[in-house]
């Protein structure tokens, strides 16, 4: 096999080895992202009926603030594309020149997705905590509602509830009180016994 073959062949097997982890890496960008985010408020995306599709795209928040911290690793990526190149040359790989180029980009790529998931985790909780107090107001509706919550708060009204998230068997609400930061979870199931109305900002 000559010097030519065998780099284009291993440069061929590591585009295939690189894109296979770098869709596993959104994956787990945004599954780590929600995780941390709906932990916040005692949920389990497992309870949201999150598609893959929703995943995918709540792994671009942190890719973007990854890209912005760290824009130097990227470059650092791109020289190293040009590394790549000149090894394929030196083994007279001319024809390789644009595999070589896609290769080293691919390496930087996937440096960016690995540091969007060391800092997934923590971007999600932060921004659950910075949404908090802007999740719309909402209003239960329904058969013993206030009832249940008197019974359950006491006389003290100084909460608010707030629309979080609906399924298509849930809603998720949280009841946070004015003068602090404690919170309550509630779900909520849809049914006719009760109404969720929503205000809309």
């Amino acid at each position: 096999m000559s010097k030519r073959l065998f780099v284009d062949e291993m440069s061929g097997f590591f585009s295939a080895i690189m894109l296979t982890f770098i869709s596993a890496l959104f994956f787990l960008i945004g599954y780590s992202y929600l995780y941390s985010y709906f932990e916040f408020y005692a949920i389990f995306p497992s309870e949201l009926e999150l598609s893959l599709q929703d995943i995918l795209v709540y792994s671009f928040g942190p890719i973007s603030a990854a890209f912005e911290q760290y824009f130097l690793v990227m470059f650092a990526g791109l020289i190293s594309a040009y590394g790549l190149m000149l090894f394929g040359l030196n083994f007279g790989a001319k024809e390789s020149f644009i595999a070589m180029i896609i290769n080293g980009s691919l390496v930087s790529i996937f440096l960016i997705l690995i540091l969007s998931l060391f800092g997934s985790s923590a971007l999600g909780r932060k921004n659950a905590e910075n949404d908090l107090t802007s999740l719309n107001l909402a209003m239960l509706v329904g058969q013993n509602t206030d009832e249940n919550l008197e019974n359950f708060f006491g006389d003290d009204h100084d909460y608010s509830i707030r629309h979080l998230i609906s399924t298509s068997s849930t809603h998720y609400l949280i009841l946070l009180y004015q003068a602090g930061s404690d919170k309550w979870t509630i779900r909520q199931a849809r049914d006719a016994s009760s109404t969720l109305a929503v205000y809309q900002d």
